[in-house]
């Protein structure tokens, strides 16, 4: 779940910008100013979202916070007005934050204490993966298939958390 969650977070934290700036031919000033709200509003989805877990159970908001993720997602490319899109990639920071620090919590209950450190090495390996191909694979699908199909390609891989949450929790 992290390594695909990193994939997506990655590839929209490089490619956002050149999107909003050659496909809706918005200003690089402009262009940034939507960007920004993804980073920002990361500021209260970790703990916001983190308090919630606490109160109705972690798997439900990595669940929830997954499939929020692939919506808004999937759906940036139908979006065109740009005060709309500063919403709608702020939502994606503030799921993308509360599902990850989520997660983490969730391997920490995980993990023999006598491991944590160790598991937590190998969790942030693996979620790392993500973060390195994710803009190789989104930028390809940009280059043969047009960002449209990129952010759905990518979004929808985000989807892959909920049944694998799912399985999780069933153990």
């Amino acid at each position: 779940i992290h390594l695909i969650i990193l994939h997506a977070y990655f590839s929209l934290m490089t490619f956002i910008p050149t999107y909003l700036v050659r496909d809706l031919k918005l200003s690089v000033l402009v262009a940034n100013t939507i960007f920004l709200a993804l980073p920002a509003i990361e500021m209260v989805g970790g703990p916001l979202l983190g308090s919630v877990a606490d109160r109705i159970g972690k798997g439900i908001v990595i669940a929830t916070g997954s499939a929020a993720i692939t919506m808004f997602i999937t759906t940036i490319p139908a979006i065109t007005m740009p005060s709309l899109l500063f919403v709608w990639i702020a939502l994606v920071g503030f799921f993308t934050r509360g599902t990850l620090t989520v997660l983490s919590a969730s391997i920490a209950d995980r993990s023999p204490a006598s491991l944590l450190a160790t598991t937590l090495g190998w969790y942030n390996l693996v979620g790392f993966l993500g973060s390195a191909i994710g803009p190789l694979v989104f930028g390809f699908l940009a280059d043969v298939y047009g960002f449209v199909f990129a952010f759905i390609a990518v979004g929808t891989i985000v989807g892959f958390a909920v049944p694998i949450m799912a399985l999780m929790r069933s153990r």
